[in-house]
């Protein structure tokens, strides 16, 4: 259930509040019902991912907290508003929607029981239009989850009551949705003053920035560093249970031999380095992942009327995993895929 909510339309340009309701209680069923299935959704949803905040007395974790105490929830909510305008990303133009709310869950299949601050990004006048100076939520009009929710964070009310505990291991504070950035966009998770906790996707980035990172201080020119990108690239498609040692390893034949004697740095020093340099932006950074493509970069073809499309990571092409023959047969063209990595499900 709903125990209250706020909404603000806010004017990035500007960086102002435009207009604010009152805290608005009692909302009928229907309307009810459309929020949670809102949360479900999003908690659910395969680009949600667990993050943990920083700090249990940084500007948005305290508002944050205070939204679960009732007489505290209109400034709460408020001080979040002013904290998103204030850090609102150049790219974001138009007017938008926030919205803040608590709801409380009983013996919920997904949530179970407990409490959620949900703070929603939303496209104006969808589901919540104006009405002179008042926002009115229409029953009618309330948009689905694809494609008016924007960006939307919800903080466990039970997880950040036992903040030192969840501030471990795989344990989280909040989850974060962004639907205009699969890969969750660096804004929403700095706006939140939050790390995500590290999966296997996550683990795959920090590992290939502060790699490549760690390697540009070892190559002389462009031409080694793309020779390590190429490589990383390459390991990164592989989807295999792997290290940063492991990684390491792999590219260091790649770097220049006179630096890394001058800085008296080896495989292990190197990985060791690398790895503190991750725990240093992400607490919750594993030493050993699956590795996942971290550039989005393939190989493509495809027929004039489109009944041809084939995408083939460029790293599977790269290690000749994936075989390549455009040039023998003027007339096909020739890609060797072993049977092993196919599914014709």
């Amino acid at each position: 259930m709903i125990n209250y909510l706020k909404v603000f339309e806010i004017d990035p340009e500007l960086e102002v509040i435009s207009r604010e309701s009152e805290v608005m209680r009692g909302f009928e069923s229907k309307i009810d019902v459309f929020f949670k299935k809102h949360i479900i959704k999003s908690t659910k949803d395969v680009n949600s991912k667990a993050a943990r905040f920083r700090s249990d007395n940084s500007d948005i974790f305290i508002p944050c907290s205070k939204c679960f105490i009732e007489d505290d929830f209109e400034q709460a909510a408020l001080k979040i508003a002013d904290h998103l305008k204030m850090n609102m990303h150049y790219s974001v133009k138009k007017s938008f929607l926030l919205i803040v709310f608590t709801y409380k869950f009983t013996d919920d299949e997904f949530i179970g029981n407990d409490e959620l601050l949900a703070i929603m990004k939303m496209e104006l006048n969808e589901g919540i239009q104006m009405n002179g100076n008042v926002f009115k939520i229409q029953p009618n009009m309330l948009p689905d989850l694809g494609n008016s929710l924007q960006k939307c964070a919800f903080i466990y009310k039970s997880k950040i009551d036992s903040f030192e505990d969840n501030s471990v291991g795989n344990n989280f504070h909040l989850r974060i949705l962004d639907k205009q950035d699969k890969t969750i966009s660096t804004y929403f998770i700095n706006l939140m003053n939050s790390v995500l906790v590290a999966d296997d996707q996550v683990m795959s980035r920090l590992a290939h920035r502060f790699i490549r990172r760690k390697a540009k201080d070892f190559v002389e020119n462009q031409v080694e560093l793309e020779a390590v990108d190429k490589q990383l690239n390459i390991i990164m498609s592989q989807r295999k249970r792997t290290s940063i040692n492991a990684i390491v390893t792999e590219i260091y034949p790649l770097l220049n031999n006179d630096l890394l004697e001058k800085a008296s740095m080896d495989e292990d020093t190197l990985a060791k380095e690398t790895f503190n340099l991750i725990l240093q932006s992400n607490p919750s950074a594993a030493a050993t992942f699956t590795s996942q493509p971290t550039n989005g970069e393939k190989y493509r073809l495809s027929s004039e009327n489109r009944s041809i499309w084939v995408s083939i990571e460029q790293g599977l092409v790269d290690d000749n995993t994936v075989k390549i023959d455009e040039l023998t047969d003027n007339r096909y063209v020739r890609i060797d895929i072993p049977k092993a990595m196919v599914n014709h499900g």
